[in-house]
């Protein structure tokens, strides 16, 4: 209705780029349609699971989860949130099984720059979470001081 009123109603029937139908990459001839033999959902979830599964390795989280030391058998904040991770993956595979290929490309082109982005971070500039050194200091306190937190 908005359409009709602002007068883009003829703006819905003509393609955004006509070279996407026109273009297109090895057996793919037109990116406006999804793909066929679902190479790319796959190649998309590959990305994305290699993406999520390097993060939460290098997280050092995962002491704190039931993957290190097994403490008890109720799973953690952290093991619910790789496991939701992981279904958000397959829910974005299914999803890109039925949308325009060029889109497919682009969410693949983000995942992998975003896993070589992660890859180059954790060599170059590591940083690690510590939960239990973050309120824990070797230094005394000065002589007459009062501790307002005790550790």
């Amino acid at each position: 209705m908005l359409r009709t009123l602002t007068g883009w109603s003829t703006l819905g029937t003509r393609p955004i780029d006509p070279t996407l139908t026109t273009e297109g990459l090895g057996y793919l001839t037109d990116l406006a349609v999804s793909d066929p033999y679902f190479v790319l959902p796959v190649v998309l979830g590959i990305f994305a699971l290699a993406n999520a599964e390097w993060n939460f390795a290098t997280a050092d989280l995962m002491k704190l989860t039931t993957r290190g030391v097994r403490n008890s058998l109720r799973p953690t904040a952290f093991d619910m949130i790789m496991t939701m991770s992981r279904g958000s993956i397959i829910f974005l595979m299914a999803m890109s099984t039925q949308a325009p290929a060029a889109l497919v490309l682009y969410w693949i082109s983000s995942n992998c720059f975003s896993l070589c982005q992660n890859l180059l971070m954790d060599k170059f500039i590591p940083v690690r979470y510590t939960p239990y050194r973050r309120f824990y200091s070797t230094r005394r306190l000065p002589r007459g001081a009062v501790a307002l937190i005790d550790y």
